[in-house]
């Protein structure tokens, strides 16, 4: 829930010295799988807490909208005496029009079916974040379809202001009123959207095809959910209880302003270090022949990370209650701890290793696997078929040669392969990483993770390869009987 305070919670800045980039901690996650994963009973727990909370502030909402409606009427009445005293003696007997009453602040943060221009006006009134919450994100992101109708096009105004949202920044809307009204003007000072929600796999390959220029899917996390096979467990009530109360204790934590600045979160050597180190592994990873989608993708790690950080920072500060309620000095001493502006070391390897031992691995999937077979990608699902087939421990460029007549001699399409596999954790180098000009005794160590992991699958692969052996010796029975 943290994504839902990344407004004027303050900025992370990556970099030690250069303070002219700084990230707010506004993220999109998209939850991948098939049909039947129950994507969406998992979402509506985690938000639970939150959906509570919004159930208190819309009656204090309803309250406060009770009282500006009795304000309104008493003001028609003061107005009334107003105009009066001004026709009977002047300005000077009538003194200055009186205000009218400003319309309340109403709490929000949970935003299901709103439009876009109408997540304006609820940031206008909510600087501090909103989270556009979908059971469907395919429904959202079609919305913004018609991006490709030209600049009169609804939509494709839309989906610049979603993107608007994801830097956090201001956002203005206007809306045509009746003749001589002059309209109304909307301006948020941060519009910071968050968004999370599920999407069929299915789905996935056809919203990433159509893509769009923008990077508008690039900055959409993903991660795959499992559905967890073979009994009915009783859920971990001490945890959820856990992130009831942190919920809470982050959603009461005042944005971190002092004296009117915003505060920025830095990284002392130790994390920054980390960042850095993170910065050179993406360059490395989109060196590699991986599709365009997956490099506009990881293009967006360096900013993602940053923004990471800062969620799991307040995160950390707000679970430290999170075991019990939370009186006044605690929130007091809380808040002061949230202002705290440097990151540690241990926050910064953490958000490293989720981004690359967690969701590298699903955007790999998703932009591979799901988004397009192409040749190179069905390399390397025939290489990692026959490693579990077999049951190797190691693999060599003879043997894939050997193994699979379609990369027999090609050294360049069995590197690009193996490489795909060694982004996937399945396989590492044995050794010093051969030139290409001595490719031919690469040799590779191969993940014992993977047989335990692919068990089931490694046991449907031999059956079949065992059935297409058959196949080929009934052919060549058949050929044999004919020619005698």
């Amino acid at each position: 829930m943290q994504q839902s305070r990344s407004g004027t919670d303050g900025k992370s800045q990556p970099k030690q010295n250069d303070y002219t980039w700084k990230e707010k901690p506004a993220v999109w996650v998209g939850i991948t799988g098939t049909s039947g994963t129950n994507k969406s009973a998992a979402l509506d727990v985690g938000l639970e807490p939150l959906v509570k909370e919004e159930s208190k502030w819309a009656e204090e909402n309803a309250e406060k909208m009770e009282e500006y409606r009795l304000q309104q009427e008493e003001h028609k009445i003061v107005m009334k005496a107003w105009r009066d005293a001004l026709k009977e003696g002047g300005l000077d007997a009538a003194g200055d029009m009186p205000r009218p009453p400003m319309l309340p602040k109403r709490r929000r943060v949970k935003v299901d079916n709103s439009t876009v221009e109408q997540m304006i006006q609820i940031a206008a009134e909510n600087p501090d974040g909103l989270l556009q919450y979908k059971d469907e994100l395919v429904g959202w992101i079609a919305s913004f379809d018609a991006y490709s109708g030209g600049g009169k096009g609804g939509a494709s105004q839309d989906r610049a202001a979603a993107l608007s949202g994801y830097n956090s920044s201001p956002a203005s809307k206007d809306r045509v009123g009746a003749q001589g009204s002059g309209g109304t003007h909307v301006h948020a000072r941060c519009f910071s959207l968050n968004v999370v929600g599920g999407i069929q796999d299915s789905k996935v390959r056809e919203v990433l095809s159509k893509g769009g220029s923008d990077g508008l899917m690039a900055r959409f996390l993903f991660v795959e959910a499992r559905t967890r096979e073979g009994g009915d467990w009783k859920p971990n009530t001490k945890a959820i209880h856990a992130w009831g109360h942190t919920v809470r204790n982050l959603l009461q934590i005042v944005p971190c302003l002092q004296d009117g600045q915003e505060n920025v979160f830095r990284m002392s050597p130790e994390p920054a270090a980390v960042g850095a180190d993170l910065r050179a592994l993406r360059r490395q990873l989109q060196l590699l022949p991986i599709s365009t989608g997956l490099k506009e993708h990881l293009s967006k790690w360096d900013g993602l990370w940053a923004r990471l950080c800062l969620i799991f920072h307040m995160i950390v500060i707000a679970s430290k209650g999170a075991m019990a309620d939370m009186t006044e000095e605690d929130l007091e001493i809380l808040n002061d701890t949230a202002g705290k502006t440097v990151i540690s070391e241990t926050t910064a390897i953490q958000v490293r290793d989720l981004l690359t031992k967690f969701l590298l691995p699903v955007a790999v999937r998703i932009y591979t696997e799901v988004v397009g077979q192409e040749d190179q990608t069905a390399h390397s699902r025939w290489i990692a078929d026959h490693i579990l087939a077999h049951g190797k421990e190691t693999i060599t460029v003879y043997e894939i040669g050997r193994a699979y007549k379609a990369l027999k001699g090609d050294h360049m399409a069995i590197k690009r392969a193996m490489e795909s596999l060694e982004l996937l954790a399945w396989v590492k180098p044995a050794g010093k990483r051969a030139s290409i000009g001595d490719f031919g005794k690469m040799k590779w160590t191969v993940n014992p993770r993977c047989h335990d992991i692919f068990a089931t699958r490694a046991e449907a692969e031999r059956k079949r390869r065992a059935e297409e052996t058959d196949k080929i010796k009934e052919a060549l029975t058949a050929a044999k009987s004919l020619r005698d």
